[in-house]
């Protein structure tokens, strides 16, 4: 049965799952970075806490990761320094994370080009296998950093009572 299966959905079913693959971890990513946002109080959340969301839009979202990390970053700085906390290092994730955008941009811009049939394009695949390593790794990185930085801001937020 599941040869047959695999006969009849072919290179098909190897998409699926490739996709499935990769939206579960940037569903995953996009709530850690919606959470973070959330806990930044009103004043200090330089970008609303939904837009996280249009990451998902597929040309619109490696623009928006730009403004995604900029923004969340100047966010955790200030908020930080409002509660007092200090922070391991500076840019509170911007570095890597303009690098994890700029790698997917290239990858993106170097798939439409690919796609438009200029022929230079396979020269460009080592360095796409390169960008996409550095990406993923960029991300990773981001990713956990944000999810720690909500962390200390849940431990250091005031408690009400």
């Amino acid at each position: 049965m599941k040869i047959l299966l695999f006969n009849f959905l072919g290179p098909e079913l190897l998409l699926i799952l490739f996709f499935l693959g990769l939206i579960v971890p940037v569903l995953l990513y996009i709530n850690t970075i919606h959470k973070t946002l959330d806990e930044i109080r009103d004043e200090y959340r330089l970008i609303p806490s939904r837009s996280p969301m249009l990451l998902l839009v597929p040309l619109l979202g490696n623009f928006m990761l730009f403004l995604v990390v900029i923004k969340l970053s100047q966010s955790l700085e200030l908020e930080f320094e409002d509660r007092g906390i200090t922070a391991d290092g500076k840019g509170f994730g911007q570095r890597v994370g303009l690098m994890m955008s700029t790698a997917f941009l290239l990858i993106v811009l170097t798939v439409v080009l690919g796609f438009s049939g200029l022929s230079i394009v396979v020269f460009l695949l080592p360095l796409l296998r390169i960008l996409g390593i550095v990406g993923l790794v960029c991300w990773i990185i981001h990713w956990t950093k944000m999810s720690a930085y909500r962390k200390i801001i849940l431990t250091n937020s005031v408690k009400l009572v």
